[in-house]
């Protein structure tokens, strides 16, 4: 818990004498590690053990749901399916980089994408490429090259909006030679701790603007890559508890009252909140309405799907 001057100041007075004094003393919102919230995230991945250097063919129709239990449609919402080899690390390494968003592009030795046309829902592994150069399955698909990650995702940039996981195992006697992929729900297991977050006092009347540059802690306490920051969210909570947003966390943008983001740039640290932006582009205003304020730093390009940082703010006058 941070030990804040000011708010402990406050709690012996009940009041603010001199507005210079609190948060309305500046603009700046500043954000350090012990606002962040806490959580574990764990992935189990499953395996496809298939032949070893054979043509597979990968169906994707099973995929009905993604990794956050949300409703897919197989047919509409895949737009690619990446397949990336990693000579040196294990599934469970590789499991373990997920979870932790800890894997590196040097980890990494190859990468090969299709993206499907009309509605398709499977595709050979001769017909993956890169760039043109397709995937040679006697030299680059072999259980001794390495582990194999699937993608199957909702952008064409690769590492972004995956949908499933899973291993492509080939294997030395196998004879499957067909991937029928399931559903990915399940695959991620995420306990969160929410109810111990300190909000963060901020003036009710504005300006404002957040400033991240202190952290170098996300919620799991590894080591912050603070240009990994994309986008960042602001929303509304009425009518909810603390542990109405635990139990629904992967549904914080859809389940706020009011949801407010903005895009971030790898070398930005601070956004104006009068910069985000509501569904119908109507621009923040300030903390009108009763309820919980989340804020929270996202990353779209990380596999884990919950946010780097994630605190309370607790509007005062």
């Amino acid at each position: 818990m941070r030990l804040n001057p000011t708010l402990v100041f406050l709690a012996l007075s009940s009041a603010c004498d001199d507005a210079g004094d609190g948060p309305c003393a500046t603009d700046t919102i500043t954000l350090v590690d012990a606002d962040n919230f806490s959580f574990t995230g764990l992935l189990d991945v499953p395996p496809y053990p298939t032949v070893d250097g054979a043509d597979v063919e990968i169906f994707w129709d099973g995929v009905t749901d993604d990794i956050r239990c949300h409703e897919v449609d197989p047919t509409a919402d895949v737009a690619n399916v990446g397949i990336v080899r990693f000579p040196h690390l294990t599934e469970e390494d590789i499991e373990a980089g997920l979870a932790t968003n800890h894997l590196l592009m040097s980890d990494q030795d190859g990468y090969v994408e299709f993206r499907p046309q009309d509605g398709g829902t499977s595709a050979l592994l001769s017909e993956f490429s890169f760039f043109g150069t397709a995937f040679d399955l006697a030299e680059d698909y072999l259980s001794t090259r390495g582990s194999y990650l699937l993608l199957v995702s909702s952008t064409t940039t690769p590492g972004v909006g995956a949908l499933v996981l899973a291993f492509l195992a080939p294997t030395v006697g196998e004879t499957q030679d067909e991937v029928h992929l399931d559903p990915g729900c399940g695959v991620l297991d995420l306990e969160v701790d929410l109810a111990s977050i300190e909000p963060v006092p901020v003036c009710r009347t504005g300006p404002w603007t957040a400033d991240w540059s202190a952290l170098t802690l996300d919620g799991q306490g590894n080591e912050i890559a603070l240009d990994g920051v994309d986008s960042l969210m602001l929303g509304l909570y009425e009518d909810a508890t603390v542990a109405d947003l635990e139990e629904g966390f992967l549904d914080l943008e859809t389940n706020a009252t009011h949801l407010w983001t903005a895009p971030v740039g790898s070398s930005q640290t601070s956004l104006h909140l009068a910069d985000t932006t509501d569904l119908e582009g109507q621009a923040f205003e300030g903390f009108e309405g009763q309820g919980l304020w989340l804020l929270a730093l996202r990353c779209s390009r990380c596999y884990n799907p919950a946010p780097l940082f994630l605190t309370f703010l607790e509007p005062v006058e």
